[in-house]
């Protein structure tokens, strides 16, 4: 059995409608991030090819990821928004030091539906002695989200 938790941001400059959704570092778990993120890009008024895009970012990014991962490890996606923006991080523990995430055919695809993207690896903030590996990306919503 597995479980999701989806549980509201800790701030870090997100707004406070965001959440981030937590999963097994698992191939057969791309649904339920694909669905919470189809499910915040509707909040954010993403248009119809908006929230297609954002799956398959999230996909893409999360498979990179999982590929990379710790046997056991989880994998957090955050999802919410700045102005005009729908921003998505995704991170995992990994094996080894420097994975190479920046590179290849989901790369491509991730730079072609996102207006900011990076990637990056580094000692983990809940253990100093793990390492994670990110991806974060963001999508133009079209609409300014401070007139609200």
């Amino acid at each position: 059995m597995t479980s999701v938790e989806v549980v509201p941001s800790e701030g870090g400059g997100w707004s406070d409608s965001a959440v981030e959704v937590r999963v097994p570092a698992q191939v057969d778990q791309l649904a339920v991030i694909r669905a919470a993120v189809a499910t915040v890009g509707a909040a954010f008024d993403l248009t119809v090819d908006g929230i297609a895009d954002a799956r398959l970012a999230v996909d893409e990014a999360c498979t990179k990821l999982i590929r990379v991962s710790s046997p056991g490890a989880t994998l957090e996606c955050r999802m919410g928004g700045h102005p005009r923006h729908l921003v998505l991080r995704c991170v995992t523990t990994i094996v080894g030091d420097d994975p190479f995430l920046g590179h290849g055919l989901s790369w491509y695809i991730l730079q072609s539906v996102s207006t900011d993207l990076s990637a990056g690896s580094g000692p983990s903030e809940r253990d100093p002695a793990m390492r994670t590996a990110w991806i974060e990306l963001s999508i133009d919503t079209g609409v300014d989200r401070r007139a609200e």
